[in-house]
């Protein structure tokens, strides 16, 4: 199977390992949400406008969902961060990889 290298690797994630395992740093976790941050905020934006791209409902209804999970991953993800003593402000100036 060709796959099964990037399937192992997938599964073998440093730091999967190292979270799982309760060693990752608070610092790196924050990092991550820092680019998820810039991620969901993207794609929130991407979705949204894609609603406006169709006319037809059906269209219309699948990306306005998509769309309203993202703004439920931004809420949630802000509320980790906050247990992690970040803001949003300190998410939005974290730079992606």
């Amino acid at each position: 199977m060709r796959l099964a290298p990037v399937e192992d690797e997938i599964r073998n994630v440093p730091f999967v390992t190292e979270l799982e395992a309760g060693r990752a740093s608070l610092d790196h976790v924050a990092d991550l949400l820092g680019e998820q941050y810039h991620i969901i905020r993207s794609d929130w934006g991407s979705f949204s406008h894609l609603v406006t791209r169709f006319d037809d409902p059906a269209s219309r209804q699948m990306f306005g969902g998509i769309a309203g999970g993202e703004e439920i991953a931004l809420d949630l993800l802000l509320d980790f961060a906050v247990r992690l003593g970040r803001t949003e402000a300190d998410l939005a100036a974290c730079g992606t990889r």
